[in-house]
């Protein structure tokens, strides 16, 4: 069985570099092969993901994770992302790609 839930993710570098309380996301997505991130532009998917990606990375070294978490262990953690994001663009990863 894939297990992925937890409930009050956050990206733990965006908490670190705000300095201040972020908002946390939930998901169930137990025994779902796929899941689908929509939104509207600068709604916040690409630090929804980062989010669940590092805390995916953190879950599987040993280190606690920023969340109730439970997933299961993969043979990898893929990305798209060439290089770090703007902070000065206007637009999404989406529009700049």
């Amino acid at each position: 069985m894939h297990r992925h839930t937890f409930a009050g993710l956050y990206d733990i570098c965006l908490a670190l570099t705000k300095g201040q309380r972020v908002v946390g996301n939930d998901l169930d997505a137990d025994d779902k092969n796929m899941v689908v991130i929509t939104g509207a532009n600068q709604g916040g998917k690409s630090t929804f993901l980062r989010g669940v990606g590092l805390a995916q990375l953190m879950m599987q070294c040993g280190m606690f994770v920023p969340a109730a978490f439970c997933g299961s262990v993969c043979d990898g953690v893929f990305t798209h992302y060439k290089r770090g994001e703007d902070a000065t663009m206007k637009s999404g990863k989406l529009d700049e790609e």
